[in-house]
Formats: C-alpha cells, sequence, structure tokens
C-alpha cells in the first residue's frame, strides 16, 4: 500500500470510523476507499476486475461520503473488496477513479451500511490531508 496511506480505526462508544491521511485529496480518497476494507474486517486476494468510477456532489465532504457509498455498493453488488485504487481525476466537487477489485482472500466480519454525515471531517493541515469518517453497521 506505500507511506503515503494511513489509517486508524476511531474508537467510539457507539460508532465505528476511521482516520485517514494522506498527502493529497486524490490520495487521501484513494486511502479512504482501501480504509473501508480493512474496517470491514476483509482481505482483499488477487485482483481480478477492474471498474471505472465516477463521483459528484455539491462540496468535499459530501463527496467523501459519496464516494465511499458508492465503493460500498460496488463491492456489495460483486462481491468482491477493494484492491487498489487509482484516482484519474479530483476536484472539490468529483472523483474518477479506477477501482481493482477482488474476491475476499479473508471475508468481511460484518457488513457496512454506509458512511454516514455523522462527525464527519475534511481537512488540509501542514502535513497533509485528514479525514475522519463514521459507518453505520
Amino acid at each position: 500500500m506505500g507511506t503515503e496511506c494511513v489509517y486508524e480505526e476511531l474508537a467510539h462508544t457507539a460508532d465505528v470510523g476511521m482516520r485517514v491521511r494522506a498527502p493529497t485529496p486524490a490520495a487521501l480518497f484513494a486511502c479512504a476507499a482501501r480504509s473501508l476494507v480493512a474496517l470491514a474486517g476483509a482481505t482483499p486476494g488477487e485482483p481480478s476486475e477492474r471498474r471505472q468510477v465516477y463521483v459528484e456532489a455539491v462540496d468535499a465532504e459530501s463527496l467523501l461520503v459519496e464516494w465511499l457509498n458508492e465503493v460500498l455498493y460496488l463491492c456489495e453488488s460483486t462481491g468482491a473488496v477493494v484492491a487498489d485504487v487509482l484516482v484519474t481525476a479530483w476536484t472539490p466537487t468529483g472523483i474518477a477513479a479506477e477501482v481493482s477489485l477482488a474476491p475476499p482472500a479473508i471475508p468481511p466480519r460484518g457488513a457496512i451500511k454506509a458512511v454516514t454525515y455523522h462527525r464527519l471531517r475534511l481537512a488540509e493541515e501542514p502535513e497533509g490531508w485528514l479525514a475522519e469518517y463514521y459507518v453505520d453497521v
């Protein structure tokens, strides 16, 4: 995965979330997609399929939620998990990416229903970009 993508699970009484850090917004969105796999407890096997994904929203925070929910839908509809993401274009209101999917080597331990706006955070910091998101399980 490389050193440019760092994520950690956020502990909270009733919620499950992730904190994601990356040097650029495009890298952050790619890392956030991969963090969903880790949050679900899955491990991808060998990539077997690539999908082009395009998402638009009214602002960068909404784009993050819409993007992650689209990635969730893609995984649920195919039975695969995200193996890798290549963001080909990013603006605060749109993202285009190639998502590599793989059968799970280790299946998810539970289902993530949706990414929510609850405690959503997206910010540029001196050392790079930060996102925090929570999911409905």
